[in-house]
């Protein structure tokens, strides 16, 4: 049993270790977790946008474009710099002069045509000028968003898995008789310490894919609830329905092992 006690405290100990800075990263150091999560955040800003387009009947434009959050945007802009350029070194003189020249065209002709042309660049920039502007504010908006989705995210899980591992490490230190019943839960939760570490570490999306798809939370949460659940079992009841569950658990392993209530 003290072995057992040993490990669950240890796994106690690490996990509030881990979570705790997960809390303190997003609370304290809002521009590092944005730069860990910036890539799941462009990635999730692509795929919304891509679905609002095609909801709203806009294949035709974006067809071409990779990346909606930076090629899609480098395109136009590319489009109205070229076109202001043109604007300002005197394109639309050039093309009347020439159709003029061609044409054999009086001066007064000259000068409508010349405005023609010139009203023909500032409708094109108007049009792109305001599709760029508004994409922009798009991928601003959804991306200050998302960021702001997973920071409530990581804030409810780090919190969440912090109390049950506190409530784990007081049960290890003042219900001996009940070390066995904890270990399944120390388990788990060694792999929730490990997942999050992971993500800390090495940047792994999944884990911020699990907790931002709706019904994984939602699984999450629910599974969180059902340990804390067992937990005051063990706190108030003697572990009585843990007991239960765990033995039948058990049997089902073809009776791996048999506790008692504590």
């Amino acid at each position: 049993m003290e072995y057992f006690r040993v490990a669950i405290l240890s796994v106690s100990v690490l996990g509030a270790l881990v979570f705790g800075s997960l809390f303190a990263l997003v609370q304290l150091a809002p521009d590092d977790l944005e730069a860990r999560a910036s890539d799941f955040a462009l990635a999730t800003v692509e795929t919304r946008l891509q679905e609002r387009f095609q909801r709203e009947d806009a294949d035709r434009l974006l067809d071409g474009a990779q990346s909606v959050a930076g090629r899609f945007s480098d395109r136009f802009e590319e489009r109205i710099q070229t076109a202001r350029t043109a604007m300002n070194e005197g394109l639309p003189e050039l093309i009347s002069d020439a159709i003029a020249n061609a044409c054999e065209i009086d001066c007064e002709q000259r000068a409508e045509l010349t405005q023609s042309v010139r009203d023909f660049f500032e409708a094109y920039l108007a049009r792109y000028g305001l599709a760029l502007d508004t994409l922009r504010d798009i991928i601003e908006g959804e991306y200050a968003e998302i960021v702001d989705e997973i920071k409530t995210d990581l804030t409810i899980f780090s919190v969440s898995n912090l109390v049950v591992l506190v409530l784990i490490g007081v049960l290890a230190i003042i219900r001996a008789p009940a070390m066995a019943h904890l270990v399944p839960f120390a388990g788990l939760t060694l792999l929730f310490t490990l997942a999050a570490a992971s993500w800390y570490a090495f940047g792994q999306d999944w884990i911020l894919t699990i907790l931002f798809n709706s019904y994984w939370g939602y699984g999450y949460t629910t599974l969180l609830g059902v340990i804390i659940v067992f937990l005051a079992d063990i706190a108030f009841f003697r572990a009585a329905m843990t007991t239960v569950v765990l033995n039948g658990v058990g049997s089902v392993l073809g009776g791996a092992f048999k506790l008692s209530p504590c």
